[in-house]
């Protein structure tokens, strides 16, 4: 179905030609009936001439509802976590009129006017940390978005209706682009977990409900499938990003989802968000590529940093003209990510301010973890820097798991160069994740930790 705005897309789930259900939050709502209800809904919005307005990401069927609505009433949703709708000063350098939380709208200035045409193509606005730690605000257009997900669905094997789980939040693109808007645009049941269950409670709703599709992050997997008597039939369709993918956890998914077709790839909420993707089955899988560019997007890679051009990038940065003139140049979007190509297939090594500098040589940390992830009896590992007096840096390793020090110093002689080893070494009992999957790095030089025990 060619779709060229949000507003054919809700005609279309009201008018019942898009079949599914919504399941999320101890309700069920059909498809219609959640178009219906956010056609009502805007009619109360577009009254209010509001502009722009904040919605606080839940997985809740209100949520979807009034994302649905601000597009009827030709608003710019402004998707945030529910810690940023509550502490960050509103409306603020964002030019809000109105936040919804938690099933209620509230008004927050009077941000009034007719729209331009550059903002009427202004679709979507999603944050994004930049290594300040303030929260970017990436502007969406919403054809892009549209033909973004077609192009997804064809090459990713998504176009057809599906029961479907979301585990990531919903502020995140991966999840609201790639698999809420998805599964609207393509039909099938669309099953909303609360992101704060445990492990066993995911576990028990993916086999009760016979779920056919999963995206998520490498750690979402490790600890759903930590049970290795599990096995999830139904699952046909896996997708993993916002990490590398050890080869030993892609067994065990396999092993679990045994007629699963299990993707890996790399994105970013400024590119769409995907830009590459690859199947188990490609001979490149067990490589630990990220898969090749999807159709019309183009890569390249300069002074090491991977550079993305298509016709799906965002439009810019929220109300930041600088860092969306430093990011966006010629057409290209600079990643900040590090990788390189090999025939056409993209590796991604880390991030550019990630990058460790020792003894002259750059080391970016993402690689030296991929290695040690690889390790027997390791579950998680983070590394950082830290001052060294002769070499500028050294490696320091976090290590999660069932694990002595003389196996980790063996294994990372026999499988990393000298300066890529870790020189310090620390076991830790957790290590400090986003509600997105991701390390907070910066938060690695305080974390709790405990030197291994001398022999073991």
């Amino acid at each position: 179905m060619h779709l060229i705005r949000f507003q054919d897309l809700i005609h279309q789930l009201a008018a019942g030609r898009i079949g599914g259900n919504l399941f999320a939050d101890g309700q069920q709502v059909a498809f219609v009936g959640l178009a219906r209800g956010a056609c009502e809904q805007a009619r109360e919005l577009a009254a209010l001439r509001a502009r722009r307005l904040v919605l606080s990401a839940a997985p809740t069927p209100g949520f979807v509802q009034a994302l649905l609505a601000c597009w009827m009433a030709g608003a710019l949703p402004m998707v945030c976590d529910a810690w940023s709708a509550r502490h960050l000063n509103l409306p603020g350098p964002w030019n809000a009129a109105g936040l919804w939380q938690a099933g209620n709208w509230h008004q927050l200035g009077q941000q009034i006017g007719t729209q331009t045409q550059a903002e009427s193509d202004e679709a979507l606005v999603l944050f994004t940390s930049g290594s300040s730690g303030q929260p970017k605000g990436v502007i969406m257009d919403g054809q892009r978005i549209l033909s973004h997900l077609q192009t997804v669905a064809t090459a990713m094997a998504l176009s057809e209706p599906a029961t479907t789980g979301v585990i990531l939040p919903l502020h995140h693109s991966f999840a609201l682009i790639t698999q809420l808007l998805l599964s609207l645009c393509h039909g099938g049941d669309l099953h909303l977990l609360p992101t704060d269950w445990l492990p066993g409670q995911r576990l028990a709703y993916l086999q009760m409900h016979k779920l056919q599709r999963l995206a998520g992050v490498p750690s979402h997997f490790r600890l759903l499938l930590d049970d290795s008597a599990v096995q999830l039939p139904a699952l046909r369709h896996l997708t993993v990003a916002g990490a590398a993918l050890d080869q030993a956890l892609a067994t065990q998914i396999l092993r679990i989802c045994p007629h699963a077709q299990l993707w890996v790839g790399y994105g970013l909420t400024e590119a769409g968000p995907r830009v590459s993707a690859l199947p188990h089955t490609d001979p490149r899988f067990a490589s630990g590529s990220a898969g090749l560019p999807l159709p019309d997007t183009q890569l390249r890679i300069h002074d090491g940093e991977i550079q993305i051009k298509s016709p799906w990038l965002m439009r810019g940065y929220l109300d930041q003209p600088q860092a969306t003139a430093s990011t966006l140049v010629k057409g290209w979007l600079h990643s900040g990510d590090t990788g390189y190509l090999a025939d056409g297939y993209l590796y991604v090594t880390g991030r550019r301010d990630d990058v460790l500098r020792i003894g002259g040589e750059k080391v970016a940390p993402q690689a030296v973890e991929q290695i040690l992830l690889s390790c027997p009896g390791v579950t998680a590992v983070a590394v950082y820097g830290e001052a060294d007096p002769v070499f500028g840096q050294r490696a320091v390793a976090l290590i999660q798991g069932d694990v002595g020090i003389k196996a980790l110093r063996h294994y990372a002689r026999a499988m990393l160069p000298p300066e890529m080893r870790p020189r310090s070494w620390y076991a830790v009992s957790s290590l400090p994740w986003t509600p997105n999957g991701k390390l907070r790095r910066k938060d690695l030089p305080q974390w709790p930790k405990r030197v291994f025990t001398p022999g073991f």
